[in-house]
C-alpha cells in the first residue's frame, strides 16, 4: 500500500466513526425526549385504576347465593 492509500483509508475510517457518533447522539437525544412523559410533567406517578376482578365477582355471587339459601 502506498502512503496515499493508507491516508485515504484512515480518512474513510474517521468519517465512518464521525457518522456513527452522529447517529448515536441523535438516538440518545430521541430516547431522552421519549423518557419525559405525561407522568413526569407534574412529578407525581400516574395511578392506574382497576375495577373488581373476575374472582371478586365470583365471590360476590357465592355470597349472594349463600345469603339466599341460608339466611
Amino acid at each position: 500500500m502506498t502512503p496515499d492509500e493508507i491516508a485515504a483509508a484512515k480518512a474513510a475510517d474517521e468519517e465512518a466513526k464521525n457518522a456513527k457518533k452522529g447517529k448515536v447522539k441523535a438516538k440518545e437525544k430521541k430516547s431522552k425526549k421519549g423518557k419525559k412523559g405525561a407522568a413526569e410533567d407534574d412529578g407525581a406517578p400516574v395511578k392506574v385504576l382497576y375495577g373488581p376482578t373476575e374472582v371478586v365477582g365470583k365471590f360476590d355471587d357465592f355470597y349472594d347465593n349463600y345469603n339466599i339459601d341460608w339466611i
